[in-house]
């Protein structure tokens, strides 16, 4: 909810200084952290289906914030590649982020704040592991609770 109130709030900045939608945005970040990367890389590091990331990633290359390039490992793959334009755009975005996330924490005592950045870690690396178990929603919806790695 705290991430979704967030890209809410950021939402017009986005739209109007660069041009992009909250999942665009999501895309360009993953792509400026840990690119370069396959679509379905980008894919699965954003949660997002194939089609959306696609879209995405059209829309990035028209805005000339990232490159396609043939993969040279696997000529049928293209590898997305943050420019110096999408570059420019992530820092400018992240300096933001992070004056908001200053303010956001302002309340938090330092050891609230490890914590709460553990955490989120964990949740972090068990959600990961979630969407690479196999399991679906479906699985939740039964009576029994499956484990994911406990």
């Amino acid at each position: 909810m705290i991430s979704a109130r967030i890209a809410r709030f950021l939402s017009p900045m986005w739209e109007s200084r660069f041009g992009i939608s909250v999942d665009t945005w999501r895309i360009l970040a993953v792509v400026g952290r840990y690119g370069p990367l396959s679509a379905k890389d980008v894919a699965v590091r954003t949660s997002n289906d194939a089609f959306h990331v696609s879209r995405a990633i059209d829309r990035l290359v028209r805005r000339r914030f990232i490159r396609r390039n043939v993969d040279p490992n696997d000529r049928r793959r293209a590898q997305i590649e943050i420019n110096a334009t999408g570059r420019a755009v992530q820092r400018a975005s992240e300096r933001v982020l992070a004056r908001l996330e200053g303010e956001l924490l302002a309340g938090v005592r330092g050891t609230e704040r490890e914590v709460l950045r553990g955490a989120l870690a964990t949740l972090d690396e068990r959600a990961v592991a979630l969407m690479a178990s196999g399991l679906t929603w479906k699985d939740f919806a039964q009576s029994a609770r499956p484990a994911v790695n406990r």
